[in-house]
């Protein structure tokens, strides 16, 4: 998936429902197009990894959605998978996320740690953006975010070979 259309999606998302709240604390959230996770999705608080699913026998952008990962102090902690949302969903489930974070993080608790702790929570507030059914599926859900064409996923090296 093309990374640069969701990333501009959710910060525009998160600015305008969280406004200077969003600012609080440090929230690092990486989004990587493929696996090869040149945006380390996977040691991220929260990270994106970008995929494909079919959906009446078309393609559909989504990202899976990675949790809890951090990395300092020389140690790295692997985040875990939370959930598997449509590209159009993902500014409204970082939103999400980010609010909860917001709300009960602990004093001085960083945001990979907090993840890791309140995994199943998250989970529970992404699980209604998850499905996707062919009846209800509007004609954004098959193009990527920033794009106008139809999204078709394409095998390479990874997105920096784009």
């Amino acid at each position: 998936t093309r990374t640069r259309g969701v990333a501009r999606l959710v910060d525009a998302h998160v600015r305008a429902a969280l406004g200077a709240a969003a600012l609080a604390a440090p929230l690092p959230v990486h989004v990587s197009g493929c696996p090869n996770g040149c945006a380390r999705h996977h040691v991220a608080a929260i990270g994106l990894q970008g995929s494909a699913r079919r959906v009446g026998g078309r393609s559909v952008p989504q990202y899976a959605v990675l949790l809890g990962g951090s990395a300092s102090g020389g140690e790295a902690r692997f985040a875990e998978p939370a959930a598997k949302i449509p590209a159009r969903r993902i500014p409204d489930a970082v939103g999400r996320l980010v609010s909860l974070f917001l709300a009960q993080r602990g004093e001085g608790e960083a945001a990979g740690p907090f993840f890791a702790r309140r995994r199943d929570a998250a989970r529970a507030l992404l699980a209604p953006l998850e499905e996707l059914r062919e009846a209800d599926a509007r004609a954004e859900d098959f193009v990527e975010p920033g794009a106008e064409e139809p999204f078709r996923p394409a095998v390479q090296e990874g997105e920096c070979a784009a």
